[in-house]
């Protein structure tokens, strides 16, 4: 009888153990998530305000496209008798030119960075989703113990 209330506190401590063990992971797994969070929201921050940056640029690129059809048809009239005002001219429009394809490598780097952030927060969903899968097998595995 001795040796059975022996065998039962221990086999108590010993659960004991375990289930403080199993507490901490789940506190480290809590925590884990909870990083995982907050990095997830920065990233869509982040994928927000680059949407809105590349929106800005597609303005300015469709305004300064503008501008440069306006100077084209401006240039057009001059050129025939004033040489020296169309070299001029043309040096601005090459200035603009270089601003629009300044600002159009701006945009498709924009855009994959974009791209990556989405296949970066699609391996994160996988790996959450492993996670989860690793959690309810252990949940499972100590159920059944």
């Amino acid at each position: 009888m001795e040796q059975s209330l022996q065998r039962l506190e221990m086999d108590l401590k010993e659960t004991q153990r375990e289930r403080e063990k199993a507490r901490q992971e789940l506190k480290r797994l809590k925590q884990h998530l909870l990083e995982r969070s907050a990095i997830e929201m920065k990233e869509s921050e982040k994928m927000d305000e680059d949407t809105r940056l590349i929106e800005e640029l597609r303005q300015t690129n469709e305004y300064q496209r503008s501008q440069i059809s306006q100077l084209e048809k401006i240039l057009k009239q001059p050129m025939a008798s004033h040489e020296v005002n169309r070299l001029s001219n043309d040096n601005q429009f090459r200035k603009l030119k270089e601003t629009i394809d300044d600002l159009n490598q701006r945009l498709a780097n924009c855009l994959r960075t974009i791209e990556s952030k989405k296949v970066e927060l699609l391996n994160l969903q996988t790996a959450l989703g492993q996670y989860y899968a690793e959690i309810e097998a252990k949940v499972w595995y100590h159920e059944e113990i």
